[in-house]
């Protein structure tokens, strides 16, 4: 009877005993020790959950630098070992990012010999260059997605979006006829409409800014296929200006977390591009226009706008 009571009691002990075990511990620079669940760790933290006094499951984090060494599934690993040159690529907590951009956009291409041109031909100057800047000021959207192979960098596809619009009411002096003594004028009603679409391969680096991870520096490089269409409504005749080509975009964003599968922030974007030959049509003819030298028609743009990432 005593023997058996000696067994029980050896079990009852043992079964604790096992199951603090079989838990994952992380020892801190202090030489305490947590028993918990390892659910990953990165370059700059240990994310772990316990159960708390009411048997729930909690989530939590500690910066790398508090840790001493950690024991994940019977193996222990120092710190220092993992920061040894080859030691394996921390891999993220979040692999995917998920980001949309909205706001305004400025067109860099000068506009000043079309104006001058107008000018030339009778229009008035307050007016044209009230009519190119509603040309070069617009609107852009974005979004990108990107799966990232470390916490610093990934690969995915970009897509941008930007238009802007202009309408005037010209009061255009005409030819002058000698006989009258004097100018007639005209009045000619304008409306202009232009689209630009990006999409592309994109590369995207990122960069933690403290160590609470809660400010992130993210720059973005891509490539990709560019599409121009301008659409013009006269009081004369309606005509349409489209061609494809190629362009570059580079982008950086400052964000905040937040949550930590949520960052918001600014975004900046620079995106080049230019034809070199354009499409004109109207109802009856469509000619293809073969741009000179120093006269490409460039399609640069500089974005200003709020981004928003998710992590997941």
């Amino acid at each position: 009877m005593n023997n058996l009571l000696k067994i029980v009691l050896f079990l009852v002990l043992l079964v604790p005993l096992q199951l603090v075990k079989g838990q994952d511990r992380i020892i801190t620079v202090q030489k305490d020790t947590l028993y918990c669940w390892i659910v990953s760790v990165s370059a700059t933290q240990i994310h772990y959950e316990q159960t708390d006094d009411s048997d729930r499951i909690v989530g939590r984090f500690i910066p790398i630098e508090q840790v001493l060494e950690f024991q994940r599934k019977y193996k222990s690993v120092s710190t220092r070992e993992r920061h040894r040159p080859k030691r394996d690529i921390p891999k993220p907590e979040n692999r995917w990012v998920v980001g949309i951009q909205g706001g305004r956009s400025l067109l860099l291409r000068s506009t000043t010999d079309d104006e001058n041109n107008m000018i030339i031909e009778g229009y008035r100057n307050p007016q044209v260059s009230d009519y190119y800047k509603q040309l070069k000021n617009g609107w852009s959207f974005s979004g990108n997605i990107h799966y990232l192979f470390s916490e610093n960098f990934g690969l995915g596809v970009k897509y941008s979006f930007f238009t802007s619009s202009a309408e005037e009411e010209f009061l255009v002096r005409a030819v002058p006829y000698f006989w009258v003594g004097g100018y007639q004028y005209l009045q000619i009603w304008s409306n202009e409409k232009q689209f630009i679409n990006f999409a592309g391969p994109s590369v995207i680096f990122m960069q933690w800014l403290d160590k609470n991870n809660k400010f992130q520096m993210t720059e973005t490089l891509s490539a990709g296929f560019v599409h121009y269409r301008n659409e013009l409504r006269t009081t004369f005749d309606n005509l349409l200006a489209q061609r494809s080509t190629w362009g570059a975009n580079a982008g950086l964003t400052l964000s905040y977390f937040p949550l930590s599968w949520l960052s918001v922030g600014a975004n900046m974007n620079f995106i080049y591009s230019r034809l070199i030959k354009i499409d004109i049509s109207d109802k009856d003819y469509i000619e293809t226009h073969f741009l000179e030298k120093g006269n490409y028609f460039y399609l640069t743009r500089f974005d200003y706008m709020i981004n928003i990432n998710f992590h997941f």
